[in-house]
């Protein structure tokens, strides 16, 4: 991937906790445009990150890395 960008959306914390919305966009190997949106669930401990869980649009993704789903 060329050109990645991040875009922040909502930021949240509570001291223990965070949430991050984002979305990232970049130009694919092939050439093609790819943007996706992300969740990631931050633990936070004495003010640092100590875990993080990243959920993506894994459907989307797919989509526009290898073209449309196979139909089921």
């Amino acid at each position: 991937m060329t050109g990645r960008d991040v875009t922040l959306h909502h930021l949240h914390s509570d001291g223990e906790r965070g949430i991050v919305e984002a979305t990232e966009t970049a130009t694919l190997a092939n050439g093609n445009h790819c943007a996706n949106d992300y969740c990631f669930g931050l633990d936070l401990r004495n003010g640092l990150i100590h875990r993080v869980r990243e959920y993506a649009g894994t459907a989307r993704g797919h989509r526009m890395v290898f073209g449309d789903l196979p139909q089921q």
